[in-house]
């Protein structure tokens, strides 16, 4: 998601990528041209529809939702597991789920988000219904790890003070 809390747009992430990056790295990366990457990011309100074309990412989002329809999402969401490797959310991104007071109750967190994975399996729910449990899981014990680290460097500091 964008800062604003609404969904990046392709055009808009690659706008930033340009931004970022240049259009000639993001062109190399991807192996394109700079044409095609400019046409990637033309603003679709001043730029007429000849000088514009659907990005790789807009091409792999139409991908994704033929197959889900056919009944493949558990395939789309390994592949976004696998894209979101290749970055680093930093312990920022544990700031979404805050901890819980205490690493006792964030243990019982992830106890429970066990238990709702092992049920999914158990019963038989279907593979995107597990994948969406596991990331549950995965998420809460994330947020122990958040915690665990803020209680040791809240204990590192006072050693200090009172060292």
């Amino acid at each position: 998601m964008s800062k604003s809390g609404r969904k990046m747009t392709a055009r808009q992430f690659f706008a930033v990528a340009v931004n970022g990056l240049g259009k000639g790295a993001v062109a190399k990366t991807l192996a394109v041209n700079t044409r095609t990457v400019a046409r990637w990011v033309a603003d679709p309100l001043t730029t007429a529809p000849e000088s514009q074309s659907a990005s790789q990412l807009e091409r792999l989002r139409r991908l994704f939702e033929q197959m889900d329809e056919v009944g493949l999402g558990y395939a789309c969401a390994g592949a976004v597991r696998y894209l979101q490797a290749g970055f680093d959310l930093g312990t920022d991104a544990l700031d979404i789920l805050s901890p819980r007071p205490t690493i006792l109750e964030e243990e019982h967190g992830d106890y429970k988000a066990l238990a709702e994975y092992q049920n999914a399996i158990d019963t038989g729910r279907s593979p995107e219904e597990v994948l969406h449990c596991e990331d549950l899981l995965i998420a809460e014990i994330k947020r122990t790890t958040a915690r665990y680290i803020q209680d040791q460097k809240a204990e590192a500091g006072e050693e200090n003070h009172n060292g």
